[in-house]
């Protein structure tokens, strides 16, 4: 019954005061925030399996019956691939991922736009190296059929 807009504007204040408060005002906040968070999950699934207690024995036995069919192997085989695919591709440079960003978001220099540039020179260097290696693979390949 709370209208949209109202939550939107409450959510935007709180980020708002968290993010211009700095790292620590983003700690404090987390600390309080994500055990809260944690509880009310835990909760609301014990509710949810609470109010569907007659469907266990039935989830039981469809999980029992999908997990030695041929095709869900299939299907967890194509997936695990997808995922490292996925994996390989995110990784491969931590354009926005991992600790190469963090430590840059961070750090306290005269020119942002050095910083960025840094960064940017980062990523460029792990793509040539990555596409070096390819390269390199791709060749080593072309190489055994020929001799």
């Amino acid at each position: 019954s709370i209208p949209t807009y109202v939550t939107g504007v409450l959510l935007t204040f709180i980020f708002a005061i968290a993010v211009f408060g700095g790292i620590k005002r983003i700690t404090k906040l987390s600390e309080v925030i994500v055990p809260i968070m944690a509880v009310s999950y835990l909760l609301i699934a014990i509710v949810v399996i609470t109010l569907n207690i007659e469907k266990i024995p039935e989830l039981i036995m469809m999980i029992i019956n999908e997990a030695f069919n041929p095709s869900t192997a299939i299907a967890g085989g194509i997936g695990a691939v997808i995922l490292q695919g996925a994996k390989r591709g995110m990784f491969s440079n931590e354009a926005g991922l991992g600790s190469a960003p963090n430590v840059a978001a961070v750090a306290y220099v005269a020119d942002p736009v050095q910083q960025g540039i840094v960064q940017l020179f980062y990523v460029l260097v792990q793509h040539l190296s990555f596409f070096y290696q390819v390269l390199m693979y791709q060749e080593m390949k072309v190489f055994k059929e020929y001799y």
